[in-house]
């Protein structure tokens, strides 16, 4: 009975451990077609969110199916947040397992990075 509580509490954004109940932290991705260093996207109106959860191996083209396929390539992906920084590692695998890591980047939250491709250049991340 714990194990299927536990499952219909993750399904909900938290997760019940030993009676105490955790945030499950979400990356938020934004990407955006102007970013710049005082709004960062905040004020672009061509922008797309993704709400990702971290320390969990996903596979963008299962995770988002209507995206595009301009701004996710075709392999598993893993994402790491601490308080600074966003640690995303890709691998070889394309079915959810996050085997043989092919390339990693540390990525610094609420900064313009890109770029994303040619839709959405360019992105900021944060951890919550």
């Amino acid at each position: 009975m714990f194990l299927r509580s536990s499952f219909l509490l993750c399904s909900l954004s938290y997760v019940l451990i030993d009676g105490a109940n955790l945030s499950q932290t979400l990356l938020t991705q934004t990407l955006c077609s102007d970013c710049c260093k005082t709004n960062l996207c905040d004020e672009d109106s061509h922008q797309i969110e993704y709400k990702i959860p971290v320390s969990t191996c996903y596979n963008p083209q299962v995770e988002f199916p209507d995206d595009n396929g301009d701004v996710w390539g075709a392999t598993d992906v893993y994402d790491e947040c601490n308080d600074r920084y966003l640690k995303r590692t890709f691998y070889s695998s394309s079915d959810g397992t996050c085997t043989n890591a092919t390339d990693t980047y540390t990525l610094v939250y609420d900064t313009c990075l890109g770029p994303f491709g040619e839709e959405y250049p360019w992105g900021v991340f944060s951890c919550s």
